[in-house]
């Protein structure tokens, strides 16, 4: 019986001494894991001191981290930043702003991840920062990594160069009126010696000379016109109308048609304007100021084109804005003077330009609340974009198609198109709804891109198809017979087998309405 329990306590002991070294190397194990933890979170901290940025880790509301940049910027000590609340260290006009948003980003609310505030230093100066947040999880808790950037010396510089392109602009507009003053002057001053003789002279070389004086007064005139224009402060709603801007482009078309139909100066050139116009919602507005806009942005697209080329006006509603998009295939505007184009009495052109166009039309649209730009590069052309807030968003129906640049966005199009114009502008109405665009010029280059890579949709022009169309709609087909077509330029007879098309004249509208029904279709077919 002895013998028995002896065997059994002998076997218990044997059992524990093993459990005991099974444990002593668990316990080694996890020193060694618990060293290594301790040693990573030291060269974590020590890390986040030496990032050369301001950067801070709030965690309970309180600063538990924060790297020596912010120390050294804002002149405390470590002491005086670690356990301390962040709002302590916000200027005290902005300690309710970043309050309010870290209130919303602890409930889960929206709150912006980037933000301008002041800060306060030590001294009691204030520190411009652009701060950046974005919550992580630290020792297994919820946490916010601020990171700082101290932005008053870019403020300045950016002042600085405000002010140095202020200075140059206001130089230009100087010289542009001296030169302009001088020149009146200079043809008053020939006349002056003509009125003090004039006994000698007729009645018909008196009127001559009234003639010229009456001449330069109208210059005179239409430069303190200008000027006024420029000088005008924001808009009021005294004498604004409900405007149409397909009339008032279509009137400002027929006004600039004896610049670009036949002669251009001394020199017979083709000049070929196209409108692709729809009827938009109205606008607000001074419809007589606005055609002088659209004719002046005309009459510059022609002087861009003085050698021949095309221009093409195309109008589009997008919500809350009317569109006109004003392209011309002319030299294009070189980018040392693209920020200058808008400047008064800035021109590349010899006399008798005054260089005030663009400057009127920028100041008159900024007047009517809305903005115009310029996409150009030298060589290739420009467009001009100017758009127009409408008078009122337009009714919802209830059967309302999709948004077009949702549907677009991200889908893949192979898009065969030739060098006109009208396609290049297609091109770039696709790229600014976000598709990822593919263009070929030819039919055979289309055929490899399609046995390539995947398409969601074909746009093909049919001046490209010219040759055999349907022959090459077949084989499209062939590589992949759910794949949509939209055709260009094509009649009814001409559809050859596409599944829809697009004819003439080019509606911006019902072009993008065919592109979002033909891609809406394929994604209910997944």
């Amino acid at each position: 019986m002895d013998a028995a329990r002896n065997k059994t306590l002998k076997s218990w002991v044997e059992r524990l001494k093993g459990e005991n070294k099974a444990l002593k190397e668990k316990i080694r194990i996890h020193r060694k894991e618990n060293l290594f933890v301790q040693k990573t979170l030291r060269e974590c901290r020590k890390l986040i001191k030496d990032i050369p940025g301001c950067v801070v880790l709030i965690q309970d509301e309180k600063i538990i981290l924060a790297s020596d940049a912010v120390r050294k910027e804002l002149g405390y000590t470590e002491e005086e930043v670690l356990g301390h609340s962040f709002s302590k260290f916000v200027h005290p006009d902005s300690v309710e702003f970043v309050s309010d948003l870290h209130k919303k980003r602890i409930s889960g609310k929206f709150a912006p991840c980037q933000y301008e505030t002041n800060m306060i230093t030590k001294t009691g100066e204030t520190l411009c920062c652009e701060v950046r947040v974005n919550g992580i999880r630290y020792q297994g808790r919820r946490a916010f990594l601020f990171d700082m950037i101290p932005i008053d010396h870019m403020k300045k510089v950016e002042r600085q160069l405000y002010q140095s392109k202020k200075t140059e602009a206001l130089a230009c507009m100087a010289s542009g009126v001296c030169q302009e003053s001088n020149r009146f002057l200079d043809i008053l001053d020939g006349l002056s010696p003509n009125f003090k003789q004039s006994e000698t002279h007729s009645r018909k070389d008196l009127y001559g000379h009234i003639g010229r004086i009456d001449a330069v007064r109208q210059k005179g005139r239409s430069i303190t016109q200008k000027l006024a224009a420029l000088a005008k402060g924001e808009q009021g709603s005294s004498g604004e109308v409900l405007c149409d801007i397909k009339e008032i482009v279509q009137d400002a078309v027929s006004e600039t048609r004896p610049r670009w139909e036949g002669k251009y100066g001394d020199h017979e050139v083709k000049i070929d304007v196209k409108t692709y116009l729809r009827t938009l919602s109205p606008v607000h507005g001074h419809p007589r100021e606005i055609r002088d806009v659209f004719v002046g942005m005309i009459l510059n697209s022609i002087d861009a084109v003085a050698d021949g080329g095309e221009i093409c006006l195309t109008t589009e509603e997008n919500p809350g804005f009317a569109y006109l998009y004003i392209q011309d295939n002319g030299a294009g505007i070189a980018d040392n003077i693209k920020e200058r184009i808008f400047d008064p009495f800035f021109t590349t052109k010899d006399y008798p330009s005054m260089g005030l166009g663009l400057s009127v039309a920028h100041a008159v649209i900024n007047r009517h609340k809305g903005k115009i730009e310029v996409i150009s590069q030298e060589g290739q052309g420009a467009t001009f974009i100017i758009k127009i807030p409408l008078a009122q968003e337009p009714p919802l129906s209830k059967a309302r198609c999709p948004v077009p640049g949702k549907i677009i966005k991200d889908s893949r199009i192979l898009a065969i198109l030739d060098e006109s114009i009208i396609m290049d502008f297609i091109y770039q109405l696709l790229v600014s709804k976000a598709g990822k665009v593919t263009a070929v010029q030819t039919a055979g280059e289309s055929l490899k891109q399609l046995r390539k890579k995947k398409f969601d949709l074909v746009i093909a022009d049919m001046n490209t198809l010219s040759l055999q169309p349907s022959k090459i709609l077949a084989r499209i087909k062939k590589i992949d017979k759910t794949l949509p077509v939209v055709l260009v330029n094509a009649e009814k007879k001409e559809e050859q087998g596409a599944g829809m098309i697009m004819g003439r004249p080019f509606e911006t509208d019902k072009f993008l309405s065919l592109v979002s029904k033909a891609l809406s279709r394929v994604e209910s077919s997944e």
